[in-house]
């Protein structure tokens, strides 16, 4: 898979993942429980993970930011 193909699953994932947010299918909680899984599994194996993992986690990852928005106050340079 090239790097433009998979910012585009991730970005179509990630629209998904809004959407299902936004109809009360599932909440931001949840997809944090995902992501925390998900990140503690690609630590513990060795020898690299499938694309499709990376771009399910970076999707995760996208949609909990577009829909809680960025923390304030950690230092990090963004406007609030």
């Amino acid at each position: 898979m090239t790097d433009r193909e998979i910012i585009e699953e991730t970005d179509i994932f990630t629209e998904a993942l809004v959407a299902s947010v936004a109809a009360g299918e599932i909440t931001v909680d949840q997809l944090r429980r995902q992501l925390e899984g998900g990140l503690a599994y690609v630590a513990a194996q060795d020898d690299g993970v499938e694309d499709a993992l990376v771009i399910a986690l970076a999707a995760l990852d996208k949609a909990i930011w577009r829909v809680t928005g960025p923390i304030c106050g950690l230092g990090v340079s963004v406007t609030c």
